[in-house]
C-alpha cells in the first residue's frame, strides 16, 4: 500500500502542472465551441465534468499530503461561505427579483468553486514543488498551443487582419483565432507570452524573447488592449531587472542596443506621426483603430461599472453583494468586465476585504520564500501582471475558468515556475 500511495504521489508531484494547463485549455474551448457554452445544457454538462475532475484532483492531493490548513484560511472561507450564502438568499428580496431554484443552484455552486479554488491553490499547492521537466515541457506545450493560435488566425482570417489594417472603421474587424471573441484570445496569448518568458528565464537562452514579442504583436492585430498592456508592463519590468543584473558587465552593448532601439523607435513614431508614405496606414490604425477603440470601450466599461454602485443602493448590498452568479439579475446592470467590480457586486464589502486579505497572504508567502532581492522584484512583477488583468477580467484569480485556471498557477506559484523559491 505504501508502495501504491509513493507512486500515486510521484505521478502527482511531476504531472499536476501538466493537469492545470490541460484543465485551462478544455476550459476555453467553451468559447470555441458554440455548443460549449454555458447558456446551453451541452455547456453545463461539460462544465460539470471538468469540475468533477478537477475535484477528483483535489481529492488526491488530500489524500498524499496530510496537513492541516492555517487558521486564516479556514476562517476566510468560513466567514466568505456565510456571506455568500446569506447573499444568494437575501439579496433578491431587497430588490423584489424572483430567482428560480436552477440559478440558486448555480449560485451555491460557485461559492463551493471558489472556496475549492482557494484551498487548491493557496492551501494544497503552497509546499508543492514542480519538477524543472515538467517546467520545461508546460512552457513548449503552452508555446506550441500560442504559435497553433497565431498560424491558424493567419490562415483563417487572413481577410480580416488585413481588412483590420486597411479598411475605415477596421475596429470592425475581429481576429479571434479559434475563439467566438477576441478576448479569449488576447488572453490565451498572454498566458503564452507568460510561458514562454518563464522558459526564457529558466534556460537563460535570452533570444527566446521573440517569442513574447511575436505574440505581442498578434495581440496588437487582435486588439486585446488588457493584454497588451498586462505584457507591455512585464517586459519592461524585465528590461529594468536584466538592466540591474548586467549592465556593468556588458555596458557597451547594452548602450548599443538601448540607442539603436530608442532610435528605430523614435524614427517609426515620427514617420507615423507625419503619415509618411505607407506609415499613413500605421497612424491611422494606432489612432482611429487602436487608442479610438480603447477609449469606446473604456468609457463604456466605466459607466457600466458606475451603474453598479448605484444598483447597490442599500446597507444590504453593500455589505454583503448580490450573490454569486445572480449579481447581474438582482441588480439588473451588467455586473462583468472587472474581477474587483464583480468581487464588490457578487459578495459586497465583507468578498473585496477577504479576497484583499487573501491576495496580500499570498504575495507576502510568495515574496518571503523568494531567493534574492531582483528575484523578488520578478515575481513581483508576475503577480501584478494579473492584478492589472483583473481590472479588466471578471474571473481571473479565484474559480475555475480557464483564465482563472491558468492566471491562479502564475499568480500563486510565480516563484516555483521561476525556480528561484526556497521552498
Amino acid at each position: 500500500m505504501k508502495s501504491l500511495t509513493n507512486k500515486i504521489k510521484y505521478i502527482y508531484d511531476e504531472y499536476l502542472i501538466f493537469f492545470i494547463l490541460l484543465f485551462g485549455i478544455l476550459t476555453s474551448f467553451s468559447y470555441v465551441f458554440p455548443i460549449l457554452n454555458v447558456n446551453n445544457t451541452e455547456g453545463y454538462i461539460y462544465r460539470g465534468v471538468l469540475l468533477g475532475l478537477i475535484c477528483f484532483l483535489f481529492v488526491i492531493g488530500l489524500f498524499l499530503y496530510k496537513k492541516n490548513p492555517s487558521k486564516k484560511l479556514i476562517i476566510s472561507c468560513s466567514a466568505y461561505l456565510v456571506s455568500g450564502i446569506l447573499s444568494i438568499f437575501i439579496a433578491p428580496l431587497t430588490k423584489n427579483v424572483s430567482i428560480d431554484g436552477f440559478h440558486y443552484f448555480l449560485a451555491a455552486l460557485q461559492i463551493v468553486i471558489n472556496i475549492l479554488s482557494i484551498f487548491i491553490y493557496i492551501w494544497l499547492m503552497k509546499d508543492y514543488s514542480f519538477s524543472k521537466k515538467s517546467i520545461t515541457i508546460s512552457c513548449l506545450i503552452m508555446i506550441t498551443f500560442g504559435l497553433f493560435l497565431t498560424i491558424y488566425s493567419y490562415i483563417a482570417q487572413w481577410q480580416s487582419i488585413i481588412d483590420t489594417f486597411t479598411k475605415e472603421y477596421g475596429w470592425n474587424y475581429d481576429v479571434t483565432s479559434i475563439f467566438q471573441d477576441k478576448t479569449t484570445y488576447g488572453f490565451m496569448l498572454l498566458m503564452c507570452s507568460l510561458f514562454s518568458i518563464i522558459l526564457t528565464l529558466n534556460t537563460k537562452k535570452y533570444w527566446l524573447y521573440i517569442l513574447p514579442i511575436f505574440f505581442l504583436a498578434n495581440m496588437f492585430i487582435s486588439r486585446n488592449k488588457t493584454s497588451i498592456l498586462c505584457l507591455c508592463f512585464l517586459l519592461l519590468c524585465l528590461l529594468i531587472y536584466h538592466l540591474v543584473h548586467s549592465f556593468k558587465k556588458y555596458k557597451v552593448i547594452w548602450i548599443v542596443c538601448l540607442s539603436t532601439a530608442f532610435g528605430i523607435i523614435l524614427l517609426f513614431s515620427l514617420l507615423t506621426a507625419f503619415k509618411v508614405g505607407p506609415f499613413d496606414k500605421f497612424n491611422y490604425y494606432i489612432t482611429q483603430v487602436i487608442f479610438n477603440d480603447a477609449s469606446v470601450v473604456m468609457q463604456d466599461r466605466l459607466s457600466r461599472w458606475s451603474n453598479v454602485f448605484k444598483s447597490t443602493d442599500n446597507a444590504f448590498l453593500n455589505i454583503f453583494g448580490a450573490g454569486e452568479r445572480i449579481s447581474s439579475a438582482v441588480l439588473a446592470v451588467p455586473t462583468g468586465d472587472s474581477v474587483y467590480i464583480n468581487t464588490y457586486a457578487t459578495g459586497g464589502i465583507i468578498k473585496c476585504l477577504l479576497y484583499i486579505l487573501l491576495i496580500v497572504l499570498v504575495m507576502q508567502y510568495n515574496i518571503k520564500n523568494t531567493n534574492g532581492g531582483w528575484n523578488k522584484f520578478l515575481v513581483i512583477s508576475f503577480e501584478l501582471v494579473l492584478l492589472i488583468g483583473g481590472f479588466f477580467e471578471d474571473d481571473l484569480l479565484f474559480g475555475f475558468s480557464h483564465t482563472a485556471l491558468l492566471g491562479g498557477l502564475f499568480f500563486y506559484c510565480a516563484p516555483k515556475l521561476l525556480e528561484i523559491s526556497n521552498n
